[in-house]
């Protein structure tokens, strides 16, 4: 009896599967329009986007902001319409806690 094939790990268990949507996240909520950089007064750069968690377990809302350095996140279920539009000191208010988000 020959011995059970195994799949090689390397080659594409699906061939014909959809590229990963750059808009949605691993958890398959959705990167909405609009991003932008904002510095905090400790000089860390965040990146801010919009976030669609319609239907993410654990969602506090239909939507939440998502801050990011590239070393901390933080996340911001308050979500005014002209988000896009707030000076930095506004927007970095809805997720500080003293010297921008990341404290």
């Amino acid at each position: 009896m020959a011995a059970p094939s195994h799949p090689d790990p390397t080659s594409d268990p699906t061939p014909n599967a959809h590229p990963p949507d750059p808009h949605r996240t691993r958890a398959g909520a959705r990167w909405l329009a609009g991003e932008r950089h904002v510095q905090d007064s400790c000089g860390i750069t965040w990146r801010v986007r919009e976030m669609d968690t319609r239907g993410l377990p654990g969602a506090r809302g239909e939507r939440c902001l998502v801050f990011d350095s590239g070393r901390a996140m933080r996340r911001s279920w308050v979500v005014p319409d002209e988000w896009r539009t707030l000076g930095h000191d506004a927007l970095l208010a809805l997720v500080r806690d003293g010297c921008g988000p990341a404290d």
